[in-house]
């Protein structure tokens, strides 16, 4: 049996039935983890590193309430204590 997903891949497997639960779902990629520990640890190296209110900023909030603001891309390397393997291998990237 073939069906298609909400993102339209063509899905073909035997198990897959006309029930609905059968449906896949795609959800956005992420490149930052939004899980409790790395929130933490975002916020501790903001708030290190940027001074004010850090409260009222856009990025500070958004990560605090779980969220991926725009341009949080930018503030990768907030979310590590160490930069990936793969960075430290092309100086000057971190």
């Amino acid at each position: 049996m073939s069906r298609s997903n909400q993102s339209g891949i063509s899905i073909r497997h035997p198990a897959l039935t006309d029930d609905p639960r059968s449906r896949a779902r795609l959800l956005p990629a992420r490149e930052i983890p939004l899980d409790a520990e790395a929130v933490r640890g975002f916020r501790r190296r903001y708030r290190s590193r940027f001074e004010g209110d850090v409260t009222r900023q856009g990025i500070y909030r958004g990560v605090s309430e779980g969220m991926a603001p725009p341009g949080i891309e930018f503030y990768l390397p907030l979310f590590f204590e160490a930069p990936p393997r793969s960075v430290t291998t092309c100086p000057g990237t971190w």
